[in-house]
């Protein structure tokens, strides 16, 4: 039984859990400044809603919801590597 012991204890060690690899963030800077337009465009609808614009206030709003917000979402979206790629690159950490 005393033999056993340093066996379970080096697979117990064994089994720990690797760090996990950092993945890079889904949204880049082009993503940022898209929402941000379409945030301020979506501010301006309502503002001008508010003052009883009824012709370029649900306009806006509409281009803001339905245009503005889903294109600064999808930015980019083809261009991001996959995980596999960015193993193989020269200087990319493995653990």
């Amino acid at each position: 039984m005393a033999k056993e012991m340093p066996k379970k204890a080096a697979e117990i060690a064994a089994k720990k859990p690797k760090p996990k690899q950092q993945q890079p963030l889904p949204f880049g800077t082009a993503n940022f400044v898209a929402l941000g337009a379409s945030i301020l465009v979506i501010i301006v609808g309502f503002i001008l809603l508010a003052a009883g614009s009824m012709t370029v206030a649900p306009f806006l709003l509409v281009i803001g919801f339905s245009i503005m917000v889903p294109i600064s979402i999808m930015l980019g979206l083809g261009k991001s590597k996959s995980a596999q790629e960015q193993v193989k690159e020269p200087g990319a950490k493995t653990n």
